[in-house]
């Protein structure tokens, strides 16, 4: 199981395909990575996908406070350029 870790925390994430641009898929409030799913087996026969796990949902550690992420996350890993996509509770986002 893949893990990065972040500011101590260990963020689950899950990784298929390839191609450019990468696609990054963000999950909202109590969703983990499975919520993306469909979009993961579409995309990833033609673009590199990753979906992940915010701190304290899925397979995430759960820290003793609460806090969000933000993108910088993913770009200290390393990651390069992606394009995000996420969900919010109220409308669709587009990063």
């Amino acid at each position: 199981m893949p893990y990065a870790d972040v500011d101590g925390l260990r963020l689950y994430y899950e990784q298929a395909g390839r191609g450019d641009p990468e696609l990054l898929f963000v999950p909202g409030w109590c969703c983990d990575h499975t919520a993306f799913q469909p979009q993961l087996d579409h995309f990833s026969k033609t673009h590199a996908v990753t979906a992940l796990d915010l701190r304290g949902c899925g397979r995430s550690d759960r820290p003793r406070y609460r806090g969000g992420e933000d993108g910088g996350q993913y770009d200290r890993q390393g990651a390069g350029a992606a394009m995000h996509g996420g969900q919010s509770l109220m409308r669709p986002r587009r990063f």
